[in-house]
């Protein structure tokens, strides 16, 4: 009986760590097939178990944001395989302006695998592979993949009921040997952040943002995200945790000496009306100049080099509480778009300051009209209209209509005035949507008026030589009317998203449903 019992308790506990190590790893079997990432190179790798990768995840992936990954290309059709697949990993490398490289394994249920052995298409794939003509390369146990409209094969294998995708057959011939062991790969791959959740992700950038700073290093973020119960309207639909991971004890401890979570009062915010997004971070006090300001600062360090401020009063205004907002409405001839606002915080003698120099250095000789509940400044057409104003400790300045202006409250709701973080960003993305569809018409017409006249946007004759920008020159995923557009349409169907940066290295993103009011 005691053996028996003994017998009983082992098999419990070998299936209990088998399943804990299978959640420590995102299943390993599945990562064994894909090739483990040089050092310093950049990737993305997507891990989703139970059909967990979303369709507006493999929309913006591929068609908001990156040519690359096209309609009709090997990539596109593995992209768009994931989210029809019961469980998936997802790798990307080489993600730069000329080029990336996608490879993946995924597990279908038995009956798909099967036909997927047999050189047929599961149901399931169809639509993403029509009229699909499958053959053998040669002796290997590797399927190309052949359809109406794919520009090149997408290439596939079975082993042990996982199947593996890669964009061409030099890759899928190194996932075969990655899965035999004859490379390393990422079996194994162990995710620390939520580790028990469905769905996690991992994002390295190879060292580019670090390159031109004294430390190079690479940044990985993690992130696990899930789907949530709502008790309430107003409650989330979904979260995601994100963390930095591998980091340099040396770097980390920097961050943790340098930024520093702080109570956020947002309902005191001024943010233009209705909001479309905005983001707000405490800002640790530098020594350095405008032109030297990393993004979101850098939106506004033209701005900021035009005052007659030393370098000093600059740096103290942007320190502390910074806000950047978008929405509301500025008048800019006949046109109306989403107003731009900057909210600073600080000693009350130094905004005032502040408003002054932006109103005599950048906005010489306009006239200023004062807003109700100011101290100081005004607003002004310039011909567009132009906000400038200051009260006790906040100094608001931006394009926008001052009537458009009102308290944060929409973001209140989502942080709360007791909770702490660094920074934050709230995104309306069904606003976004429209004001993009908007401003792409807007941008249309404009083309149209001017090529009328036989000018173009810059002025210049329609017979003179162009030297032209192409998407791929200018390195922006939006340059392209029809990516903001499909940008566009893709945010329209998505909800608000709120995003907190609440400790040095991690955080938290919170997802709204469309039909959501706050």
């Amino acid at each position: 009986m005691m053996k028996k019992i003994a017998v009983i308790a082992a098999v419990v506990v070998i299936a209990a760590l088998s399943a804990i190590l299978y959640f420590k790893s995102g299943g390993s079997d599945m990562m064994s097939l894909l090739p483990k990432p040089k050092e310093n190179e950049m990737y993305l790798l997507v891990d989703t178990r139970d059909r967990g990768c979303p369709d507006e995840l493999a929309v913006l992936v591929s068609e908001g944001f990156s040519s690359l990954l096209e309609d009709g290309t090997p990539c596109h059709a593995i992209v768009f395989a994931s989210t029809v697949a019961e469980e998936t990993a997802v790798l990307a490398k080489n993600i730069r302006q000329d080029g990336v490289n996608i490879c993946a394994a995924m597990r279908f249920s038995s009956s798909e695998t099967d036909k997927l052995k047999e050189g047929k298409l599961p149901e399931c794939l169809a639509p993403l592979l029509i009229n699909a003509r499958i053959r053998k390369c040669g002796g290997e146990n590797i399927f190309a993949a052949e359809a109406d409209g794919l520009s090149v094969p997408v290439y596939y294998f079975v082993r042990d009921e996982i199947t593996g995708f890669a964009a061409d057959l030099d890759t899928a011939r190194l996932m075969m040997q990655a899965a035999e062991g004859k490379t390393e790969s990422l079996k194994g791959k162990s995710w620390e952040v939520e580790s028990s959740w469905n769905a996690h992700a991992e994002y390295c950038d190879g060292g580019a943002i670090t390159k031109n700073a004294e430390y190079k290093f690479p940044i990985t973020v993690q992130a696990a995200w899930r789907s949530l119960e709502k008790k309430a309207a107003s409650d989330p639909a979904g979260e995601v945790i994100w963390k930095l991971v591998d980091l340099d004890s040396a770097v980390a401890s920097a961050l943790s000496d340098t930024f520093k979570p702080e109570k956020w009062d947002t309902s005191k915010c001024i943010v233009p009306q209705p909001l479309l997004l905005s983001a707000g971070i405490n800002i640790p006090e530098s020594d350095s100049k405008p032109d030297e300001w990393v993004f979101p600062l850098s939106l506004v360090a033209g701005t900021a080099t035009q005052m007659s401020l030393t370098d000093e009063e600059k740096n103290k205004a942007i320190s502390g509480r910074t806000v950047i907002s978008l929405g509301g409405q500025s008048k800019i001839l006949w046109f109306t778009l989403p107003g731009f606002t900057v909210e600073l915080s600080g000693e009350q003698n130094l905004m005032k300051s502040v408003v002054e120099s932006f109103w005599k250095d950048v906005f010489a000789g306009a006239d200023v009209r004062p807003i109700n509940g100011f101290d100081c400044g005004g607003t002004a057409n310039v011909p567009f209209s132009v906000v400038g104003a200051a009260k006790d400790n906040t100094a608001i300045m931006g394009l926008a209509s001052p009537e458009t202006l009102g308290e944060g409250r929409v973001l209140d709701a989502c942080l709360g005035k007791d909770k702490e973080a660094i920074g934050w960003l709230y995104a309306d993305m069904p606003r976004i949507g429209s004001a993009l569809a908007d401003m792409t018409k807007m941008s249309s017409v404009l083309d149209n008026d001017f090529m009328d006249n036989g000018i173009d946007d810059y002025g210049q004759d329609e017979d003179e030589d162009e030297d032209e920008t192409t998407l791929s020159e200018s390195g922006s995923p939006l340059d392209s009317d029809a990516a903001a557009e499909t940008f566009g349409e893709l945010a329209k169907r998505m909800g608000k998203i709120f995003i907190v940066w609440e400790e040095p290295t991690s955080g938290k993103v919170c997802w709204y449903s469309t039909e959501d009011k706050k």
